[in-house]
């Protein structure tokens, strides 16, 4: 058997309302949308998805064959400042509607895998200060992990602007990864107090300015948006169950991948049912079934010696070329560029400590 890794146990996914923000954004950056979606055709109804989630693989893949290419810099930052209300759905009007703002940040930590469920939030609440701090439970391409912390930190500093009803504050954001080329960018949306190269993303803020604020404080709406997300986090934790039942299946034979009716069978419901609940959090078995054979057909370029048709055989794919078209639609990479990625790892620490650029990380 092989042992799933923790962030892989459940599946990620992301609410699709973002997906008209993401647009937008895009079209603010001069991208021609109606050219670019005509471009890439056979993936448009990805990004047109504005109900439900999104699977977390479904718009890394359609990013790294459609995005990092555009160049468009800070895309995550823009993002994160043009995320309004409505795009949290029953989460914001929670939070905003909440008694005092404790209250509503402890709200917005709670239900946020609502919205994003491979962001983990941690709270940390000083005499002085409040501080989130956001951590990536999905890993990713580097360009992608910047975007979402990118979106985190900008999209925090936009709500606490809200909160604060558009009054000027001061916040520390800080990024556990390099400064980019674009690092004045972040000033532009951030303010002045931005750094690198930190032990990890979070954005601080004094507490001095909510001390005369209590949110909106409306206490039936709040009452009626917080039961309306413990409502949507048991149905959803329900689904997302279902989900970490099946990869725990496909984990324990790796080497021979249950087919759906199998699944089905083995926990006594029909494919119809298996096929219901698996659409409740926005997935098919396929989709499921795909990223247990990028993980493994990660894991085996990265820990084995094994040529790329025995990773081909032992993922399921009778045809090394069906394998590496899945390889490179899951992640925007070939096999072969990604276990070279894997060695150029080993050597990363010492350009690090040699003040010498590391080589770009895919794995």
């Amino acid at each position: 058997m092989v042992n799933p890794p923790l962030e892989k146990q459940g599946f990620s996914t992301f609410s699709a309302e973002y997906n008209r923000v993401f647009l937008n954004v895009l079209q603010e950056h001069g991208v021609d949308l109606s050219v670019w979606l005509q471009n890439v055709a056979s993936e448009a109804n990805i990004m047109k998805k504005t109900e439900g989630f999104m699977l977390c693989k479904d718009i890394e893949g359609f990013f790294c064959r459609n995005v990092e290419t555009l160049n468009v810099r800070g895309l995550g930052l823009a993002m994160g400042k043009r995320t309004d209300i409505t795009s949290h759905g029953s989460l914001a009007y929670a939070v905003l509607s909440s008694p005092n703002y404790e209250e509503g940040f402890r709200v917005f930590q709670r239900y946020l895998k609502l919205r994003i469920n491979f962001l983990r939030l941690t709270l940390i609440f000083t005499p002085d200060n409040i501080q989130f701090t956001f951590e990536l439970t999905e890993s990713s391409t580097p360009y992608i992990s910047r975007f979402y912390l990118e979106c985190a930190i900008s999209g925090t500093h936009a709500f606490v602007s809200q909160y604060l009803k558009g009054k000027k504050f001061d916040a520390k954001c800080e990024f556990d990864y390099s400064a980019p080329d674009y690092a004045n960018t972040y000033q532009e949306y951030l303010g002045s107090d931005v750094r690198f190269d930190s032990s990890s993303c979070s954005f601080t803020i004094s507490r001095s300015y909510f001390d005369d604020k209590d949110g909106f404080k409306n206490q039936s709406i709040f009452s009626i948006s917080k039961q309306q997300c413990e409502t949507e986090l048991k149905q959803f934790e329900k689904a997302q169950c279902i989900v970490s039942k099946i990869r725990t299946v496909l984990y324990e034979s790796p080497w021979l991948l249950p087919s759906q009716e199998q699944v089905a069978d083995q926990f006594s419901m029909s494919i119809r049912t298996l096929r219901r609940k698996l659409n409740e959090v926005g997935t098919t078995y396929q989709a499921v079934l795909d990223s247990v054979r990028e993980s493994l057909a990660k894991e085996y370029l990265k820990d084995t010696e094994w040529s790329i048709s025995e990773i081909a055989d032992m993922t399921g794919y009778s045809e090394p070329s069906n394998f590496k078209r899945a390889f490179k639609r899951w992640t925007g990479h070939t096999p072969n560029a990604y276990r070279k990625s894997c060695v150029d790892q080993a050597t990363e620490h010492e350009a690090v400590k040699n003040n010498t650029s590391p080589k770009s990380i895919l794995c």
